[in-house]
């Protein structure tokens, strides 16, 4: 049996498993092409 969450009003949680590296050097917007190091990553 296949189920859309749509359609039983279901709930997902998507959780990242590393941390983005951002970087501002190139403008406004970040730049996300890069994995923090672990020391640099906090659980909120």
């Amino acid at each position: 049996m296949n189920l859309y969450l749509a359609n039983i009003a279901g709930k997902l949680l998507i959780i990242s498993q590393f941390t983005l590296y951002r970087n501002y050097k190139k403008g406004r917007r970040p730049d996300l092409w890069k994995q923090a190091s672990s020391s640099l990553a906090e659980i909120r």
